[in-house]
């Protein structure tokens, strides 16, 4: 399962071999909304291609993953976890959420 956190607040996105394309930024018709200064109504778009999390720039500022910079309008693809700035002092951070080993495989044991 995909997630993000902006500001402390998590959601789940989706599963990550299933992924649609995942829209982010401060317009009401995004996937994710980010309502931080900054962040242009359309700001992103995460999407998968040949199994592979991809990254394209819609703003007209750069973004940056993991601090490598990512111009307008480029395509980057995406490694697991990362953290992703929007613009000053917004960060999306993208993790995959594995399920619990807890909950897995678990048995009952009799001593």
């Amino acid at each position: 399962m995909l997630t993000a956190a902006v500001n402390g607040q998590a959601r789940h996105l989706g599963k990550l071999n299933r992924l649609r394309p995942i829209y982010i930024g401060s317009g009401v018709k995004n996937t994710l909304r980010v309502t931080e200064k900054g962040v242009s109504d359309r700001h992103l778009c995460l999407y998968q291609k040949a199994g592979k999390l991809m990254l394209q720039n819609l703003s007209t500022k750069p973004v940056a993953i993991d601090g490598r910079p990512v111009e307008p309008k480029a395509k980057r693809s995406v490694a697991l976890p990362a953290v992703i700035e929007l613009a000053e002092n917004v960060k999306l951070r993208l993790a995959v959420l594995q399920p619990s080993e807890s909950t897995v495989g678990e048995r009952s044991e009799n001593p």
